[in-house]
């Protein structure tokens, strides 16, 4: 290899300007704010896909935030970049803390349901008794103790649930201008780099 060959000057930056994993993060950043935008419907309690999609994409953008960072190297994306990148990597965390909450309660009435609130469980508890278990249906027709408790705790999740729903919609009215800020400030800040 020649001198000439090896020779980099010190102020070259890389050039992010059409590369794939900027395009990449144009695109998941898009669809993660048209799920915020969907989780705030004025009114409206988010519904449960629509609080998972948020989430996920948030981690999306994250990752992706992460390894465009990696790919800038050693040389990193310059100062006014990265802290861009750092305040709407902030601004991410807050909206997917505020929906897993949202989530984690969806998660287990889900859960619930699917291990003891469905007709099949029920049906098989109600026919095939365990000996010495508080879950030995009477009759075929009633709910087991089990069961009972179950349904009294997905009722109490579900009004938890409601309530960290109007919370998730009150933190995104607060922080999706916020969010929507520190991305536009980002991608100004990449393409003033060339």
């Amino acid at each position: 290899m020649t001198e000439l060959a090896e020779y980099q000057p010190a102020e070259s930056a890389p050039s992010f300007e059409g590369s794939p994993m900027l395009q990449h993060l144009r695109e998941v950043a898009a669809a993660m704010r048209s799920r915020l935008d969907a989780c705030r419907k004025a009114g409206e309690t988010p519904e449960v896909e629509a609080v998972h999609q948020l989430r996920t994409g948030t981690r999306r953008v994250e990752a992706t935030l992460e390894t465009l960072a990696r790919e800038a190297g050693a040389r990193g994306l310059g100062k006014a970049t990265e802290d861009a990148r750092q305040r709407w990597l902030r601004q991410l965390k807050k909206v997917r803390r505020a929906s897993g909450k949202v989530r984690d309660f969806d998660v287990h009435r889900e859960l619930l349901a699917e291990h003891f609130l469905s007709e099949t469980e029920d049906s098989k508890r109600a026919t095939s008794p365990v000996v010495g278990s508080e879950s030995v249906s009477k009759g075929a027709g009633e709910a087991t103790p089990l069961v009972k408790q179950a349904r009294l705790l997905d009722a109490w999740l579900k009004v938890q649930r409601s309530d960290a729903a109007q919370m998730l919609c009150t933190k995104l009215d607060e922080h999706a201008e916020q969010l929507l800020d520190a991305e536009q400030r980002f991608f100004d800040a990449i393409a003033k780099r060339r």
